[in-house]
Parts: C-alpha cells; structure tokens; sequence
C-alpha cells in the first residue's frame, strides 16, 4: 500500500511539473507583443482616453448652435467637417489626413475668430464655451498621440 501512495505521489509530482511548463491559454498569444502588463495598461489606458475625447468633440460638435451671422454658421459648418475628418483620420491612425483635418480645423477656427466680432454679447459667451471645449479635447488628444511611438 505504502509503495502504490509513493508510486501515486511521485506520478503528481512529475505531472504538475511538467503542466507547469505548458501553456495551453488561448490568450497566451494574444498578449505576446506586449512585454509588459504595464505597456498593455499603458496603451490600454492610451486607447480608452483618446475615445473619451474623441467621443465629447462628436458631442460638441452635434450639439453646436446656429448664431445669428450666415457667414459664421457656414465657418463653423467647415470646422465641423474638418473635426469629423480629424476624428477619422484617429481612428484610421492616419497621420497625413490627420495633419490635413488638423490644417482644414485651423483654419476655420481662425476665420471663425474673425468673424465672432459682430456677434452679442450672449452668442459670443455661447460660441467661446464651444470652441474652448473643441480646442481642449483636440490638445488633449494630440498630447496622448504625441506620446505614442509610431
């Protein structure tokens, strides 16, 4: 009896051993190319803020008002597509249609700086709280990318 409970002991310990060397997770090659789970946290994180930001310029900019100057309302209809196009070219992670958006987006924001003098009082309080969103989340966005090895 005592033989066959050593038999049976030494039979798991050399099974456990060699279990231990296999790996049969399936996730075991998902998380290859990460060397660390601090780069997978760390892009991970990356990834998760880049959407929040994203997701509140397509907020802000669904929610944008119609103002009282023609002139204005069409400035910030361009601004609005060169955003769309910014949010595109992120999630496309491509960097020249980015630096175009980025380029269409400056633009406007400076025509639309030109144009806001003839507006009131209460619609230009309206229109800044717009593009200070807009042109935070667009900082914030870049800040997370700039740090992003490519």
């Amino acid at each position: 009896m005592r033989r066959y409970l050593g038999l049976l002991i030494l039979m798991i310990l050399l099974s456990s051993c060699t279990v231990e060397k296999m790996n049969l997770s399936p996730l075991s090659n998902n998380f290859s190319s990460f060397n660390t789970t601090s780069n997978f946290a760390e892009s991970s994180y990356k990834s998760l803020e880049t959407v929040n930001y994203t997701s509140e310029l397509t907020n802000i900019i669904s929610e944008f008002p119609v103002f009282s100057n023609p002139k204005l309302n069409s400035e910030i209809y361009k601004l609005k597509l060169s955003i769309t196009d910014y949010i595109y070219a992120i999630k496309q992670e491509n960097p020249l249609e980015k630096s175009n958006a980025y380029k269409n987006y400056t633009d406007s924001y400076k025509s639309i700086q030109k144009l806001k003098a003839e507006l009131s009082k209460e619609e230009l309080e309206l229109l800044n709280r717009f593009l200070v969103k807009i042109k935070t989340n667009i900082s914030l966005i870049d800040s997370i990318n700039i740090t992003e090895p490519k």
